[in-house]
């Protein structure tokens, strides 16, 4: 048996739902740790659930609380490790006390890289500390998963073997008809429709957005999703009839948000130095609807996207987006970087996440069990 653990309630985390999707189509048996942080999540079979409040994005704030969560891994592991062979640890905050169980154990691990926390650009004894076991764990877990080829530049240290599992999506979303019935309103209302389905965190250029699509009514951008700015946002769309605010969706609702807009906003500013190296499910995501989106320069996905002629790539602020906005052939270069996400996701990334998973996950999971 496999044990997956990741640090949030998994609902939605459509990185880790291809892990699952795939060891229930082939019938391996497999167990989810997952934090709940917000007490509302439906139980489910295979789900154990850490049961504890806590924001996300709340950094030190919640340091007491990730100790609590590394504990409830960590007994869960020893307690249960006559039932598994292996554990698949997503980032930092489940690696290390998986790493720790590992040690007592002889269990082997996998260590999927969705970000790493002591990016070099960091300073200080906190990230010195957790970079000295990053490293380590990186170094002795079995394996390691890491989303873009291009990270293996972020990482300090070298592993023989690294596998490259990129954010692709792997569903085939369902039509969801009422939304594009609000969307069909919306474009008869409006010129330009924006959105943003994600995290609400204060380093995704959402405060500039919010303002400037506030000043400007011909533009509608709805916001889906939860975070730190989740009042902010309620309020702005309660104040402006051109803001509308869809709360947390699912993860097919989100899509469907996605495709009926003109454009996906996926700003990640590099005032979070993690962001450089931002492999977001939003680009995929885009290439996989056909819509472009709008990122920031100097990051791994402007460049992309960039390279690609998929998008928008911008600089930080408000006055970057009126820029971009002033464009009198906005809408003829909507249509381009429309017609080149869709001919690049059927060239190359349409059957990527299946032909991994089978081809390189499978034979590592099969190996131990």
């Amino acid at each position: 048996m496999i044990v997956l653990v990741r640090s949030n309630d998994i609902n939605p985390d459509p990185r880790l739902q291809k892990y699952i999707d795939f060891l229930e189509k082939k019938g391996k048996s497999f167990i989810v740790l997952g934090w709940n942080r917000e007490k509302n999540v439906i139980e489910k079979p295979n789900y154990k659930y850490f049961h504890l409040q806590a924001k996300y994005g709340a950094k030190y704030l919640n340091m007491f609380n990730k100790l609590r969560w590394f504990l409830f891994i960590y007994k869960y592991l020893i307690i249960h490790r006559k039932e598994y062979n292996i554990v698949h640890a997503c980032d930092f905050d489940t690696a290390f006390p998986v790493y720790l169980a590992k040690i007592t154990t002889k269990k082997k691990m996998i260590f999927d890289i969705f970000d790493w926390m002591s990016d070099v650009h960091n300073k200080g004894v906190i990230y010195s500390i957790i970079g000295f076991f990053e490293r380590r764990i990186f170094l002795k877990s079995e394996y390691a998963i890491i989303c873009e080829e291009e990270r293996k530049k972020q990482i300090p240290v070298a592993k023989e073997e690294v596998l490259v599992m990129p954010n692709i999506p792997t569903i085939n979303f369902i039509v969801e008809r009422k939304i594009k019935e609000i969307f069909e309103k919306q474009k008869q209302d409006y010129e330009l429709i924006l959105s943003y389905v994600g995290v609400f965190d204060t380093d995704r250029g959402l405060e500039s957005l919010l303002e400037f699509v506030s000043e400007n009514k011909y533009i509608c951008l709805n916001v889906a999703g939860f975070g730190r700015l989740e009042n902010k946002i309620a309020i702005m769309s309660d104040k402006y009839s051109n803001i509308r605010y869809w709360g947390k969706v699912n993860y097919n609702k989100g899509l469907n948000i996605m495709k009926e807009s003109d454009i996906v906003v996926a700003m990640y500013y590099k005032t979070n130095p993690l962001h450089e190296y931002a492999a977001p499910n939003k680009y995929y995501e885009g290439l996989m609807l056909g819509v472009p989106i709008i990122t920031t320069k100097e990051t791994l996905v402007g460049k992309k996207t960039d390279k690609h002629n998929t998008g928008f790539v911008i600089a930080e602020g408000k006055s970057s987006l009126e820029n971009l906005f002033l464009n009198s052939d906005l809408k003829q270069q909507i249509l381009v970087k429309q017609k080149n996400s869709t001919k690049l996701w059927n060239e190359k990334y349409k059957y990527y996440i299946p032909d991994f998973l089978e081809q390189e996950y499978y034979p590592i999971i099969s190996s131990h069990k």
